[in-house]
């Protein structure tokens, strides 16, 4: 059966010259996932803020940016990318720099040897630096690249680090089958249905207990991921903030574990969004030692399976709250997979720049 597919023009918003990727990517992938794959395609670290804007909607990790309208964890694409030559912006930075794309819909096409790997089709120019200032910056560094005489070019080789006229495709195709298919964090869902069948035979109830064995093993690979990552990096480091906007591994740790406490405590019986969750707190990078961080790493992880054991085949299709709004117990666990990857890839991205040592890859066995 086809696969429809969208190629999605991304421009850099004013950069001179323009600096722009063609992208192909599966129709229903998730916001989260066009997220990614532009942090591939700039070499960019994910270390900012960032939100999708239409007119009327923007789209972010609620978690993060909370009067979002809708969340890049659990919206498709294809709900808001309707025809061509639709139009979104993307933003992406911190009080430091700031980075505006205008991602175009380009072209809608169906393909019949599916590959639901995202593919960079072409592209130009080098991708900037992420902690740039601003394009205006870029665009005096380009310039001055190539004037060996100007006062400023040591500054421009040194910033810029790369040719700026240099265009990889073929690195950049590398990143993404690696994001896509060969990351430890990447999530291999059964395709769950939207809706289950109301006919509750021997059949579907396999289906809803596989989804729920499989939602654990994932869970269980992401924590174990983030202890091995977290074992390769000296005390210190994991309370050190690389800039003054971005979180430490242990306020990563912390949010986790408010999250968890608050989306898997009483799961199917009250709103996820506990009225004694108190968020921001979480992000205070106020823990004290790795046993003091560890403790609360394990204690989020616990009431997660605890919840995740309890669960039974009749559960996967019922309605559960979160923040006020429904969603079906499979739909629920697919978003806090989605989100946990999220941020241990964080936590691994992090340990690996930290690490002073040699990195042990990590693996899922």
């Amino acid at each position: 059966m086809p696969q429809k597919y969208f190629r999605l023009s991304i421009i850099v918003n004013d950069s001179n010259p323009q600096i722009i990727r063609i992208l192909q990517i599966a129709s229903d992938a998730f916001f989260i996932d066009l997220h990614e794959c532009i942090m591939a395609l700039m070499d960019w670290t994910d270390k900012k803020v960032f939100s999708f804007r239409t007119v009327n909607f923007i789209i972010s990790d609620t978690e993060i940016i909370t009067n979002a309208d809708a969340d890049v964890f659990e919206t498709r694409l294809s709900e808001y990318l309707i025809e061509e030559g639709l139009v979104i912006e993307y933003v992406y930075g911190d009080e430091q720099s700031n980075w505006e794309f205008e991602i175009v819909l380009s072209e809608i096409v169906s393909i019949e040897e599916a590959n639901l790997v995202p593919i960079c089709l072409d592209g130009k120019m080098s991708a900037a630096p992420e902690d740039l200032p601003d394009i205006a910056f870029y665009n005096e560094l380009v310039e001055i690249y190539f004037k060996e005489n100007h006062e400023r070019h040591d500054e421009a080789h040194q910033k810029l680090k790369n040719d700026p006229y240099l265009f990889d495709i073929e690195a950049i195709n590398i990143e993404l089958k690696a994001l896509f298919t060969e990351n430890p964090l990447n999530i291999a869902f059964v395709n769950i249905p939207a809706e289950l069948p109301e006919n509750d035979n021997a059949e579907i109830a396999a289906l809803a207990l596989k989804q729920i064995t499989l939602s654990k093993k994932m869970f269980e690979q992401y924590k174990q991921t983030g202890e091995k990552a977290m074992a390769q990096v000296k005390d210190e480091f994991l309370f050190v903030q690389v800039n003054v906007e971005s979180n430490s591994i242990a306020a990563i740790v912390k949010h986790l574990w408010g999250n968890m406490l608050s989306r898997w405590t009483d799961f199917l019986h009250s709103d996820g969004e506990k009225e004694w969750r108190d968020r921001d707190s979480e992000f205070e990078n106020d823990l004290k030692s790795r046993d003091e961080m560890m403790e609360k790493w394990q204690e989020g992880w616990q009431v997660l399976f605890m919840a995740i054991d309890e669960l039974e085949a009749s559960d996967w299709d019922k309605s559960v709250m979160i923040n006020k709004h429904p969603q079906w117990v499979g739909e629920a666990i697919q978003r806090q997979l989605m989100h946990y990857a999220y941020h241990v890839g964080q936590i691994v991205l992090l340990c690996k720049l930290l690490n002073q040592g040699t990195w042990e890859t990590l693996s899922i066995p």
